[in-house]
């Protein structure tokens, strides 16, 4: 197999990654603007019957806290990954070769990806436990735990995933100079004025 043909089919390989990662993103999206919509109409549900039938949800407080506010911002950190949302200090990154720099983001995602597979793998194993025990919360309500912890532990995999995928392939750009294995994590110089505004 020649060289090229070996470089077609590893772009293949990546991109076919990236779009199953993207349409499970944009799941874990629609699923974190649902939470997000539900936390906006229970807490206004909660403060509008309070104060005009002092009759506010019990049960409000622990949604938002234990579910919602879980779902609404940590399934999203593998998308926001991709598109180049986290915040990141880059001194010195446009000015360095861009075979440098696709090689070092790759190695840097690597290495972040150990640390994620930890977390990723502590937080399962509570999950489950929880799971295996029948963990409940106390108070008028009984919600139980396991699901709250399984939220992050689905959010920590998929944006593990993510890591991996990114990182391999602007590792693999950076090692072999092939540009269009890589994944920018900024996309323009209108990120920099965007942020700066």
């Amino acid at each position: 197999m020649s060289e090229g043909a070996i470089a077609a089919a590893t772009l293949n390989v990546i991109k076919i990654i990236d779009h199953v990662l993207s349409a499970l993103e944009r799941l874990t999206m629609v699923a974190a603007c649902a939470a997000l919509f539900a936390i906006m109409v229970l807490v206004f549900l909660d403060g509008t019957l309070r104060y005009t039938i002092n009759r506010p949800l019990a049960f409000t407080v622990d949604v938002v806290n234990l579910y919602l506010i879980s779902a609404a911002f940590l399934p999203v950190l593998s998308h926001t990954l991709r598109h180049g949302g986290h915040i990141c200090v880059d001194l010195f990154a446009k000015s360095l070769p861009k075979r440098l720099y696709n090689g070092l983001i790759g190695a840097a995602l690597v290495l972040s990806a150990g640390l994620i597979a930890i977390m990723a793998y502590v937080v399962t194993d509570l999950s489950l436990e929880s799971w295996n025990t029948g963990e409940y919360t106390v108070g008028l309500f009984a919600f139980p735990v396991w699901i709250s912890k399984a939220i992050v532990a689905v959010s920590l995999l998929i944006l593990l995933a993510r890591t991996v995928h990114l990182g391999l392939a602007n590792l693999i750009a950076g090692l072999t100079g092939f540009e269009s294995f890589a994944f920018p994590i900024l996309h323009s110089e209108d990120d920099f004025e965007e942020e700066a505004v």
